[in-house]
């Protein structure tokens, strides 16, 4: 009885020693798993935050960069009309250059036909002139014209004039191709602001969309690794659980249980002592 005692004291102890390393153990765990579920609930809200940010980002770059594209539509579409309404201007300058040529022709031609000079006349002093307002005025070719000289100061200066009217239209189409090429390269350097712009936008909101992606990866992962301690709390508490059903005994037992045992252990022995007095006689003697 004595050997099963000290048994069941070593036991006791073991079991003891056993429930303290388990439930040092799972506060260990339990506390270990509440830092880690907290960090991840932090990290998780922090890059939720930034993950709208970055939505936000993005959104406004695609409005930015429609934008860009529509300045850049509007911008082609005014140096289109430009370039048309110079096309027709140039049209209209060619046309007026034919008529202007033909009508010095025609005029060159008609005087050629009546052998008519076209060399500057002499400055002639004015002559006055009397009117009688009862004769007709006299005509100063017959009836066969074939004393008319026509007005030849008049017809040189208006020569004169049509070949001037030709060299200002000339002048003015050679402006207006300079003035054409001028807008020309205004419109490609501002094209090219424009696209520089744009691609600058396009890079930025690729950019923003990639990390996007990687942060919601990241937030995937980060909420999966939140899930995974969640569920290893759980095994904990049932642990916890277990445990409790395995030792609370442990606090509220242990220490009568051993003491009874001692009581019980030192009347064993009391008894044993006695006992092997009566086998030797020396409890029997008077």
């Amino acid at each position: 009885m004595i050997a099963l005692l000290r048994k069941e004291e070593q036991m006791d102890i073991a079991h003891r020693d056993r429930c303290q390393g388990a439930e040092n153990k799972n506060t260990n765990d339990m506390e270990d798993l509440d830092t880690a579920i907290d960090k991840a609930s932090t990290s998780i809200e922090a890059m939720g935050h930034t993950e709208k940010t970055l939505q936000q980002e993005i959104s406004d770059l695609a409005i930015a960069i429609n934008d860009t594209e529509n300045d850049m539509r509007q911008r082609l579409a005014m140096r289109n009309q430009e370039r048309k309404t110079h096309v027709k201007s140039v049209k209209d300058d060619q046309n007026a250059l034919i008529l202007v040529e033909k009508a010095i022709d025609a005029l060159t031609a008609f005087y050629e036909r009546n052998k008519i000079s076209m060399s500057l006349i002499a400055k002639q002093e004015p002559r006055e002139y009397t009117v009688d307002a009862d004769k007709a005025p006299e005509t100063v070719w017959d009836a066969g014209g074939a004393s008319y000289t026509g007005r030849k100061g008049e017809n040189e200066g208006v020569v004169a004039i049509l070949k001037m009217i030709l060299e200002d239209i000339r002048h003015e189409m050679a402006s207006a191709r300079a003035e054409d090429e001028e807008n020309q390269k205004e419109y490609l350097r501002e094209n090219a602001a424009m696209t520089k712009t744009r691609d600058a936008q396009l890079n930025t909101k690729m950019a923003s969309e990639k990390e996007l992606t990687e942060l919601q990866a990241k937030i995937e992962d980060t909420q999966v690794y939140h899930d995974g301690k969640q569920a290893d709390k759980g095994s904990e508490e049932a642990l916890k659980s277990a445990i409790y059903a395995d030792c609370s005994w442990v606090a509220t037992h242990f220490d009568s249980r051993a003491e009874a045992r001692k009581k019980e252990l030192d009347g064993l022995q009391a008894a044993k002592g006695y006992l092997a007095g009566v086998a030797d006689g020396s409890e029997l003697a008077p």
